[in-house]
């Protein structure tokens, strides 16, 4: 493993989004370094807008806690769909929970937010599937009551879950 010290010198020289987000990553878990979330956050955002989908979930995190920085939906959301719109299932998944929770630029809806599950559960998302499985056990989410869609998900949300073990 490099330096902290060595990766800020690469990553002067080749501005690269992998090694921004290794020296984000050292400065949020305190490797080599102490722990600096302000420091952390500047280097997960570099890495974003070079087009990390990892760091644009990771900034998106960030934003959304307040960590490094003053909580901030609106940027949060920002981050999650740059991820979202390049295939992260955890995007997908934060921004279905934005939906459902009403939270910074959208209205408060489970349609949405089972929109967004949806897609993360059609990519494997087992968490999704999850929350998709339950939406079909529930007709409050905006989808009709179906048992059968419902232990689907469920089955494929357990068979996701085992798989990664």
């Amino acid at each position: 493993m490099s330096s902290l010290q060595e990766l800020l010198y690469e990553a002067q020289k080749t501005n690269s989004a992998q090694t921004y987000t290794q020296i984000a990553r050292m400065y949020f878990n305190g490797q080599g370094t102490p722990r600096d979330l302000g420091n952390a956050l500047i280097y997960f955002k570099k890495a974003a807008d070079l087009g990390s989908v990892d760091a644009q979930v990771c900034t998106g995190i960030m934003y959304y806690k307040g960590q490094g920085t003053a909580v901030n939906h609106k940027i949060a959301k920002q981050y999650w769909q740059m991820a979202a719109d390049r295939g992260s299932v955890e995007a997908m998944r934060r921004l279905g929970w934005m939906c459902y929770k009403g939270e910074y630029g959208f209205w408060a809806s489970k349609g949405k937010a089972f929109e967004f599950w949806m897609k993360a559960s059609k990519l494997g998302d087992a968490e999704s599937q999850n929350y998709v499985g339950t939406s079909y056990m529930s007709d409050e989410w905006g989808e009709e009551k179906n048992y059968r869609k419902a232990a689907f998900w469920f089955m494929c949300s357990y068979q996701n879950r085992n798989a990664s073990d």
